[in-house]
């Protein structure tokens, strides 16, 4: 019996100094500890006064309900500074989650990361909502817009027995513009689905609309100037989702852009406004999508944009993420480097490349 007695107080010391020395890691001082017994004295039992619990990476005041510090397993205990091991890991349920019960715990702002941002982990809050629904309300109206002339003409010619010749030339490019527009819809409804997260900024007055990466928050940004260069940047963010360009995930500039990938934006831009292509100062005039070519792309800029080597390394051969050592040569002639890469080589192989997977 003596030796039963003998053994538990000796687990009681040890107890006792255990959990000492394990406030003590997490900065806390003795002498901000109260002591609670149950037993009349017999006993020394011990309570923290700030209830402190570690959750995953976090030291938690349960009483305040407030993270007061991070463990970090590579520091040791007095004084120093805890640090999150893991940025990216979520700490606790989220509060709010009965309020998205329809919403699974694991989807992240709804499964719509164009749409909504999450920053507090609370309510789901509005990010480029509110700009992305105006300026889809703006494409959807075009479309509206250029359909009901297209149906007023053919109704016109029915009644004035114009000829198939005549309703054509009235139609004009309008039909096209219609098509090239609800491709633009739906590449926009891509976006919204996509796994990836995209934002939308406005332009400088001194500078172009275009797509960056941000190598801070991963998210493709979508820099515009009016609804006609919205409808052009969404084209080549529609690029990334289908592996046509990539980004540079330390610098955030566009890598695998070439000539055809600016034809099939300024072609997308020409059918919501076509006066916004065919404004542009280049080696001819683009009226037409016809008008929209090789050379009228290169020659945008005073030649020094869309060109290998401009200020947009633009390619002048189709190429994308899967592109070969051969494929690179022919797009980007003048870049000698190119010829020392090893025969197996793949553009998405590329150090540093951030493509969609």
């Amino acid at each position: 019996m003596k030796k039963a007695i003998l053994l538990l107080s000796c687990l009681a010391l040890f107890s006792q100094s255990f959990a000492n020395d394990a406030l003590k890691q997490l900065g806390v001082n003795n002498n901000e500890i109260e002591y609670l017994t149950l037993s009349d004295g017999k006993y020394t039992e011990f309570h923290g006064y700030k209830d402190i619990e570690i959750v995953g990476s976090a030291i938690i005041d349960m009483k305040t309900k407030k993270i007061i510090g991070f463990v970090d397993p590579k520091k040791k205990s007095d004084g120093d500074k805890y640090e999150l091991d893991m940025t990216t890991r979520f700490l606790t349920v989220d509060p709010m989650a009965e309020k998205y019960n329809e919403i699974s715990p694991y989807a992240y702002v709804a499964n719509n990361p164009i749409i909504f941002l999450d920053p507090t982990g609370m309510v789901i809050e509005e990010g480029s909502q509110k700009e992305w629904k105006k300026q889809k309300g703006y494409v959807k109206k075009q479309v509206t817009k250029l359909e009901t002339t297209v149906n007023n003409l053919k109704a016109k010619a029915k009644t004035k027995g114009w000829s198939n010749e005549k309703l054509t030339s009235k139609i004009g490019n309008k039909t096209e513009r219609i098509s090239s527009l609800n491709s633009t819809i739906k590449t926009m409804g891509t976006l919204e689905t996509s796994s990836q997260v995209y934002t939308l900024s406005s332009a400088a007055s001194d500078e172009n609309g275009k797509v960056t990466f941000n190598t801070e928050t991963n998210a493709i940004d979508i820099c515009f100037d009016g609804t006609a260069n919205f409808v052009h940047e969404v084209t080549h963010a529609g690029q990334f989702e289908t592996g046509d360009i990539a980004f540079n995930s330390k610098t955030g500039a566009g890598i695998g852009l070439d000539v055809f990938d600016e034809i099939s934006a300024y072609k997308a831009q020409f059918a919501y406004d076509p006066s916004s292509v065919s404004e542009l100062e280049s080696t001819s005039v683009a009226d037409s999508f016809e008008g929209i070519t090789v050379s009228w792309v290169q020659g945008l800029g005073g030649g020094n944009v869309y060109v290998p080597g401009g200020r947009a390394n633009t390619g002048i051969s189709p190429i994308n993420i899967n592109s070969a050592k051969a494929d690179l040569i022919r797009a980007y002639p003048s870049n000698s480097i190119l010829k020392s890469l090893p025969s197996n080589f793949r553009l998405k192989n590329s150090p540093d490349l951030y493509y969609k997977k």
